[in-house]
């Protein structure tokens, strides 16, 4: 896989989103892990996030 330019990134808007469970925690590391760019996260689903949790 290529490198992205700032043009080329993939950004994932989740202000809709309030709950995630273990199954979608892992898929945002996964999507983060490849570079996706996450945007208008909220302080919760931040939290767990960088808390490790999977």
């Amino acid at each position: 896989m290529g490198t992205r330019s700032a043009r080329d990134s993939v950004c994932l808007d989740l202000s809709g989103l309030r709950f995630v469970d273990a199954r979608g925690l892992r898929l945002l590391h996964r999507l983060v892990g490849e570079g996706v760019i996450l945007e208008r996260v909220s302080p919760f689903i931040q939290e767990l996030l960088s808390s490790g949790l999977e």
